[in-house]
């Protein structure tokens, strides 16, 4: 079958879940003209196959955007500065008397009877006037989800919602004035420089190496794909779709802020497309701090094999006499699928079993600094809280492993929802 053109692309909008952008699937092919992609997690492999049936049509009809590629409109980012000419490096971290692991951080737990919904591991400063930001330093965690729970949105294999049902997150950020603030890194979509979504042969990510990178594009006419070095893989009918069986949506680590400013809870990304848009990847090493500018200003800047900073407003936070408290969190953020086939986050809801787990991730080190940026103390010890879910306080120690304790705030942790 020869495609004679590709369909309309329309703009997936920021990664929200109050800002989906469904569209309607074409009508699906005969039994023959299926593709399978997935085939190695036999749900979501169905799902995909029954999905990918419908891209590709007989002679005169346009092609789902899901395998032409999208082309992305900008994202939501009022208040904030992407910089253009990248971080100035964040200091060497502060030495202490000895970084030899201790047997136990020493922190203050408390149960949030009014917080569920995701498998966090969350520590917290008490607010201060003085604290004016938070340092970290570790490895980001090695993911790997449940073949059960993965989904495929409406609008395609493209949209940012279709794959796991379960995303990784680490990140820093905290409270001011009944306002809070996430800001770091969440397990998302990878998209190319010129903004379309990618596919990888690889277990869900690409690992940094471009040649396991993939998107769908034509060329004299004809279907093709290319790698993120450029190369053609596959071209024409046969090549692409036996090609495109070993294929899946492709992820990494991706910077993120929201902000909760009158009138709106906003979640930001970098725009696809801009080189600021970044990425980072399972078992890499980082630096991340959260630090306010200045009244209503914040920044966040993550270095590592790739690096980020963006400047961003929040009400409330910065002023001169507003106590702040700072936190950091690794977590497993968890969605579920609605009668109507939307995805929706479980905010307040108890988390569901999965047998997806992270692993591998460290700080070896958490500081916070004061109003000039410098280093106020290590995270660690009875003044800082270890903040658990409600619906996980009872079996917390099963679900995460945590070991190699520091006096610079360190720690190695494990997030295995089904226990250990």
């Amino acid at each position: 079958m020869k495609l004679q053109r590709l369909g309309k692309t329309r703009p997936v909008e920021a990664p929200t879940e109050e800002f989906g952008s469904p569209s309607a699937l074409p009508p699906a092919l005969d039994q023959n003209e299926r593709v399978k992609i997935a085939r190695n997690t036999p749900k979501f492999g169905a799902q995909l196959e029954t999905l990918l049936s419908q891209l590709f049509q007989g002679r005169r009809r346009a092609v789902a955007a899901v395998m032409a590629g999208i082309s992305l409109a900008p994202l939501t980012m009022s208040g904030a500065t992407l910089k253009e000419t990248g971080p100035r490096p964040i200091p060497a971290p502060v030495q202490v008397q000895t970084t030899s692991t201790i047997a136990t951080p020493g922190f203050r737990i408390q149960v949030a009877k009014g917080v569920r919904g995701a498998y966090f591991r969350k520590v917290s400063s008490e607010a201060q006037v003085h604290f004016g930001g938070i340092r970290a330093r570790g490895k980001l965690p090695t993911p790997n989800f449940d073949p059960d729970r993965q989904y495929v949105a409406k609008a395609g294999l493209d949209h940012f919602s279709t794959g796991p049902l379960e995303r990784p997150s680490v990140y820093l950020g905290g409270r001011a004035s009944g306002h809070e603030v996430d800001a770091g890194l969440t397990w998302d979509r990878v998209y190319d420089p010129q903004g379309q979504a990618t596919y990888t042969d690889r277990a869900g990510c690409d690992g940094r190496d471009p040649a396991h990178r993939f998107v769908f594009a034509k060329k004299a006419g004809e279907r093709i794909i290319k790698d993120g070095n450029g190369q053609v893989v596959a071209e024409g009918e046969a090549a692409v779709t036996a090609f495109a069986q070993k294929l899946r949506p492709n992820f990494a680590f991706r910077p993120y802020w929201r902000t909760t400013n009158p009138g709106e809870e906003d979640w930001k990304q970098p725009k696809p497309g801009r080189a600021d848009n970044v990425y980072f990847y399972p078992g890499e090493a980082i630096t991340m701090e959260v630090k306010l500018l200045g009244p209503g200003q914040v920044q966040l800047q993550i270095e590592g094999a790739s690096q980020f900073v963006v400047d961003f407003h929040q009400t409330g936070w910065g002023g001169a006499k507003t106590a702040h408290a700072f936190k950091r969190v690794n977590a497993v953020d968890q969605f579920q699928v609605l009668k109507n086939g939307e995805r929706k986050g479980r905010e307040k809801q108890d988390v569901l079993p999965t047998g997806t787990t992270a692993k591998g991730a460290e700080w070896s080190s958490v500081e916070l600094l004061d109003r000039r940026g410098e280093v106020l103390t290590p995270m660690t010890g009875p003044k800082f809280t270890e903040v658990r879910g409600a619906d996980l306080a009872q079996r917390y120690d099963q679900v995460f492993v945590r070991g190699g304790f520091t006096k610079t705030g360190g720690e190695k942790l494990d997030i295995l929802p089904g226990g250990r």
